[in-house]
């Protein structure tokens, strides 16, 4: 037994993904796993549709085989390259695996013929070559690109079972049960939700820029913000100058009054930006800054951008890697 099933057979998700790589990477798959708690959750991903049963057989009966320590369920989700939203998830338990013959993760199809993703045989001339995907490549939020996915199922819907019997009377409170095992995938940064297998808004899959208002306080607000700074400004002059009789106190508020009329005529201290958050869409008014600044509705990156001869305001999205 070599070291990377050695480490497979012990529930190391990165050596089970080699394994079954070895046997999808030449037909135009790749795949990612990881483990969450006793699950084992696999990412299958390629350019063209994927065949559920295929897939799910040739996994679950290696997974079988293998034995994994610490696994009791199995997750796969398949999704295109080309895609944001998976295509298809299934869920098995390990206990009800079928039997296989012993030699786990190795390529069903003779040499001369392999299974392509639509489940026909086909030549194994045609098969097209597909290098393994990059790390970032994984399922992203449609509208914030957020990588932090929940997916469940829809269960008992209570809007349903009311219409249900309102048309039909008791019978129709099974109505509520319509539709109850839909995968719905949730997002936990900006809370979007979508189902498998439905179509989803066309959010572009990069955030755009949104113009921002300017907000500027009045001059007696910077006057008054700028006396306060001069207050401690003015504490060092006043210590300079103690040594001269009668001088220190008026050095001190000599600079507390300059402070406050010098800033109160910058009229853009103070300033805050008003706008939509270029993530989430929700209101923000935030003060313009020279770093990244995050909503306070879906914890997103916002960079602000003033141009002082046009008067213009923007609200930059920051896509963040995961």
């Amino acid at each position: 037994m070599s070291q990377v099933q050695q480490l497979a057979k012990r529930g190391d998700p990165k050596a089970i993904a080699a394994l079954i790589n070895q046997s999808f990477n030449p037909k135009g798959l790749s795949v990612r796993a990881a483990v969450k708690g006793s699950c084992l959750q696999i990412l299958v991903q390629s350019p063209n549709p994927i065949n559920q049963q295929t897939v799910v057989s040739f996994i679950s009966k290696g997974l079988k085989t293998l034995s994994p320590q610490g696994i009791t369920t199995v997750r796969i989700c398949a999704q295109q390259t080309d895609e944001v939203t998976p295509a298809w998830v299934e869920e098995v338990q390990m206990e009800i695996f079928p039997p296989i013959p012993p030699t786990a993760f190795t390529a069903p199809p003779t040499p001369s013929t392999s299974i392509p993703l639509n489940g026909k045989i086909q030549p194994a001339s045609q098969t097209v070559p597909h290098p393994a995907q990059p790390e970032d490549d994984t399922v992203r939020c449609p509208r914030c690109t957020s990588a932090q996915i929940a997916m469940d199922k829809k269960g008992f819907s209570g809007g349903k079972a009311i219409a249900g019997a309102v048309l039909l009377g008791a019978a129709g409170l099974a109505g509520g049960f319509i539709g109850a095992n839909n995968v719905r995938l949730s997002c936990l940064k900006c809370g979007f939700q979508w189902e498998l297998g439905k179509p989803t808004p066309k959010f572009k899959h990069k955030p755009q820029p949104v113009r921002a208002k300017l907000n500027r306080p009045g001059f007696v607000s910077r006057f008054f913000t700028g006396a306060v700074l001069g207050l401690i400004l003015g504490i060092p002059v006043g210590i300079m100058t103690a040594w001269i009789p009668g001088a220190s106190g008026p050095a001190y508020w000599v600079v507390v009054l300059l402070t406050g009329i010098t800033l109160a005529t910058k009229r853009d201290f103070l300033l805050t930006l008003q706008g939509n958050c270029p993530h989430c869409g929700k209101e923000l008014d935030i003060s313009h800054l020279n770093t990244p600044q995050r909503c306070k509705h879906c914890k997103s990156q916002i960079r602000t951008e003033y141009n002082a001869v046009e008067r213009t305001a923007w609200f930059h999205p920051v896509i963040e890697e995961f």
